[in-house]
């Protein structure tokens, strides 16, 4: 992202990132006028409503398309892996969904470049979903939904305003490979730093140590059927893995750093800060109400997702 924002991390104004477009939405909310997210409709409202950046999820369908939806099962009490699904079948079930070409395609006329605003706009922030033990049980499917979301990007001619996220360092490492020409950003999120037994006793539902190597020597685990993740010893191994992934963007759970504000105020402030200073750029996930926006800007992040877009829009840069 380094070359969309100034060189210098450090943010001049926090920018608002639509959290799976125009905010968490599982079904269209007619009474606030809030689509269903993960949509076009969803992404180009954001956009329309002053939003820089936008995040959507990917996963594959049984034809081998990258396709827009958060899980890799529907959900509902059927569990239907979405693998195992055309692309047709699923635009069948869920009308308003569409596979991440035909997205990225219609949101293209709100993509700036570089050199028309030192600040990002029109980016898209595309996170690759893990496929879950669920659907994948032999953890193969992998490199096939990378090469689809890459695919979908260049046919799409967006490839200067798409930025890839994923929490699997494998996911990030396949990304690299594939693309190296497109950003990546590695993702944390609090339970990733928690022992196996916390994480357990957290969840209340067994986490099971799983035999994965990809050579970060990283601990993966898997919550079956529907998790399967790496854990971190310590933060400074998750910025190990991000360095060693070229990352340059981080994005972080928000309960990581009111976890460390708590146990010591400035703590979450001061780490933010550390990050920026050997250049990485940090994105914070999710406020999901007004009153979480300020706590987490005063921490001086670069970006911060929201579900609350048009307030989200309103505080950038406060």
């Amino acid at each position: 992202m380094a070359d969309l924002i100034s060189i210098d991390s450090k943010p001049e104004l926090t920018y608002a990132i639509g959290h799976r477009g125009f905010g968490r939405t599982r079904r269209q909310d007619t009474v606030r006028d809030i689509p269903t997210e993960n949509t076009i409709e969803s992404v180009v409202k954001a956009f329309q409503a002053g939003v820089r950046v936008v995040e959507v999820d990917v996963v594959i369908t049984a034809d081998g398309d990258a396709f827009v939806d958060h899980d890799d099962y529907l959900l509902g009490g059927t569990f239907t892996c979405l693998n195992k699904l055309s692309t047709k079948e699923l635009e069948t079930i869920m009308p308003e969904s569409s596979t991440l070409k035909n997205l990225l395609d219609a949101v293209r006329p709100y993509a700036k470049r570089k050199d028309e605003d030192i600040h990002p706009s029109g980016l898209v922030i595309v996170e690759i979903i893990a496929p879950t033990p669920l659907c994948d049980p032999l953890d193969e499917s992998e490199g096939l939904l990378v090469e689809a979301v890459f695919a979908a990007v260049r046919d799409s001619k967006m490839v200067e305003q798409v930025k890839i996220t994923a929490f699997s360092p494998s996911v990030l490492q396949l990304a690299g490979s594939v693309a190296p020409e497109i950003d990546r950003i590695i993702s944390l999120n609090a339970l990733q730093l928690l022992s196996v037994e916390e994480a357990s006793e957290t969840l209340g539902v067994e986490v099971v140590p799983i035999d994965k190597d990809i050579g970060l020597g990283l601990q993966w685990v898997a919550v079956y059927p529907q998790y399967r993740n790496v854990g971190y010893n310590s933060i400074a191994q998750f910025l190990e893995t991000a360095v060693a992934l070229g990352s340059t963007t981080l994005e972080i759970g928000k309960r990581v750093l009111f976890q460390m504000e708590a146990v010591s105020p400035g703590a979450g402030a001061a780490l933010v800060a550390q990050l920026q200073s050997v250049c990485f750029f940090v994105n914070v996930w999710t406020a999901e109400t007004v009153e979480e926006w300020p706590m987490i800007a005063s921490m001086g992040v670069n970006g911060i997702y929201t579900d609350f877009i048009e307030e989200g829009v309103a505080l950038q840069g406060k």
